[in-house]
């Protein structure tokens, strides 16, 4: 089953910090998570429970092939909501995000209007999923 998370993502969980410390502009807090990560609650987290923590990024740069720099969108005017953002996998159906080389992208069925697209393994290119997998596993080292 396709997931999108190319090489797989290591990742804790830090305690969600105050509410106070997610406003608009300001960047992701880092809670009890560990030094490059942030506590991002995606699950609807409140204060003091906890939450997956993801690695920070100012940049697509900062991020492996197949991961975005994921800001968030505020809903005031649609720019971002954090200054900083978490590196999580790209909708390839969306233009211009594409897979890299040895993956394809994978648009599940859906009844969403515009269904997200997952990057696969491309089983014709015989990609090393698993090569990349390391890359996250250095937060806080």
């Amino acid at each position: 089953m396709t997931s999108g998370w190319i090489g797989g993502y290591c990742l804790s969980f830090g305690r969600v910090p105050s509410n106070s410390t997610y406003m608009v502009g300001a960047p992701i807090p880092q809670g009890s998570c560990p030094a490059g990560a942030g506590v991002v609650p995606l699950g609807g987290e409140l204060e003091g429970d906890e939450g997956p923590c993801l690695k920070t990024c100012d940049s697509v740069s900062d991020c492996r092939p197949g991961y975005q720099c994921d800001h968030f969108l505020s809903g005031m005017g649609g720019g971002p909501f954090f200054s900083n953002g978490v590196c999580m996998p790209v909708d390839c159906n969306v233009a211009g995000m594409t897979c890299p080389a040895g993956y394809a992208c994978v648009v599940p069925p859906s009844d969403a209007a515009a269904p997200a697209g997952l990057c696969g393994r491309d089983r014709d290119a015989g990609a090393d999923a698993g090569a990349d997998a390391a890359t996250d596993a250095t937060v806080g080292d």
